[in-house]
């Protein structure tokens, strides 16, 4: 009775194996739209003919599946660099805007609410 447990169970895992194989491709390709969708707006029709590109390049399933794995997380670490970037502009150009002749922006910020609006 062990080795019939023993055989359906190692079926039922070849059959769930298979069927993930089958859904590699489309998994892959799911996750590579994924990652393009983390990256800026102007590099993302370009990573996502590339990266297409290359998947379809890749021999086998666990190789796609690695290559989109891959792209997700190089478009994290771009993502990620990409904003420390714009916050560390945003603080620089705050710095320099606070610098400016002791309180330039509040001057300024009280001379258009003076102006009227048209």
């Amino acid at each position: 009775m062990g080795y019939l447990i023993d055989i359906l169970i190692g079926a039922a895992g070849s059959l769930v194996a298979a069927e993930l194989w089958a859904r590699a491709d489309p998994f892959a390709r799911l996750l590579i739209r994924a990652a393009v969708r983390r990256l800026p707006t102007e590099e993302r029709e370009r990573r996502l003919q590339e990266w297409l590109a290359d998947l379809h390049d890749m021999p086998s399933a666990l190789g796609k599946l690695s290559w989109a794995v891959g792209c997700h997380w190089a478009a994290t670490v771009a993502n990620a660099r990409a904003r420390r970037a714009r916050r560390k502009l945003a603080l620089v150009s705050d710095r320099v805007g606070q610098g400016l002749s002791g309180g330039t922006r509040t001057v300024i910020k009280r001379q258009r609410r003076l102006q009227p609006h048209m």
